[in-house]
């Protein structure tokens, strides 16, 4: 995925998380997700040296 797409994912996710119905199990995936998703935003910061 591109940089922008992941940055995206990653603010939806954040405020997805944040909903009042989500179940405990279900936000344990979604911030395992967001987790990942952060590391490959790192990953692809210091790829194209972007502060």
């Amino acid at each position: 995925m591109e940089y922008k797409e992941l940055l995206i994912i990653k603010h939806s996710l954040k405020q997805y998380i944040q909903r009042s119905n989500a179940k405990k199990n279900d936000i344990a995936e979604e911030e395992k997700l967001l987790r990942k998703i952060e590391n490959q935003i790192a990953d692809l910061k210091q790829q194209y040296g972007i502060r």
